[in-house]
């Protein structure tokens, strides 16, 4: 496994090592094992708490 720190840290969460990581120029970030069949969610753009929408 492999921990993410995502936007600048204010999430952090756990991939596997061999997924691969992408980030966009929007803050967005793709994370996925890369193989035809696998069926890996992993688009992620915002998040929502609490205390509101993290963008």
């Amino acid at each position: 496994m492999k921990s993410i720190t995502y936007r600048g840290g204010l999430v952090t969460f756990r991939i596997p090592r061999h997924w691969v990581e992408e980030y966009e120029e929007d803050g967005g970030g793709t994370f996925y094992e890369d193989r035809p069949d696998s069926g890996t969610p992993g688009r992620v753009n915002d998040f929502e708490t609490a205390t509101g929408r993290i963008y």
